[in-house]
């Protein structure tokens, strides 16, 4: 086979191989708050290999939510945020050691303003491995949607939780207007659920932006 030919095939199987490098996504999901409400919302990873450094901004609408603070998520290493720009918040994230998997990035702490709906928008600006190599990304944009009444989580088995408090969190869990330990046990029985875990902003109860057992000791903790 001709010499060029060779070199030539090989290069365009060098760069299909390059192409076809799965990129790692950042995302965010979708929230509906209540004026005066808050929420506990997760920037997801996915897809990671061999992650030791990101910086990234979360852009959004000031006049409808504000971020109050930022938590680590469980990737480790150092974060560093910034929440000081109005409509903005800086991310800077490092490790000596490369993560791979599935990881939640940081967690926000929003609370809502006036009513009116605002994109979460992620911006990446770098993104490396281990040795300082750039790794291609994508991200999946989350939504705000701020509205002038509370907006609770479907019933379940019949039974619609309640919010006893105001403040966002739905710890009568079987709606039976009072705190007591039948609500542990509903939210034990059913977390898995796509009646909660898909409302997860309302049992969110231990702030890690996610529903599972955790939350049913802290609800538990709460009696």
């Amino acid at each position: 086979m001709n010499k060029r030919l060779v070199i030539g095939l090989m290069a365009v199987l060098l760069i299909a191989i390059v192409g076809s490098a799965t990129a790692q996504t950042f995302e965010i999901g979708d929230y509906n708050i209540a004026v005066g409400g808050t929420a506990t919302i997760p920037i997801e990873i996915k897809g990671v290999t061999d992650l030791c450094a990101a910086t990234i901004e979360i852009h959004y609408d000031p006049s409808v939510i504000n971020v109050e603070s930022v938590d680590e998520g469980n990737l480790g290493g150092t974060l560093v945020s910034n929440i000081n720009t109005p409509g903005v918040v800086r991310l800077v994230w490092y490790t000596v050691t490369g993560k791979t998997g599935d990881f939640t990035f940081a967690r926000l702490n929003v609370k809502a303003v006036n009513k009116g709906t605002t994109e979460l928008g992620i911006v990446v600006e770098t993104c490396a491995d281990s040795n300082g190599n750039p790794i291609p990304t994508s991200v999946n944009n989350g939504t705000v949607i701020v509205t002038n009444v509370t907006i609770g989580p479907p019933p379940i088995n019949g039974m619609q939780p309640k919010d006893l408090n105001g403040d966002g969190l739905f710890e009568d869990v079987n709606g039976n207007g009072k705190l007591d330990f039948g609500d542990i046990v509903i939210l034990f029985l059913n977390f898995e659920r796509s009646e909660i875990r898909d409302y997860c902003q309302f049992y969110d109860f231990n702030g890690d932006g996610q529903v599972n057992f955790g939350d049913v000791i802290a609800l538990f903790e709460m009696l």
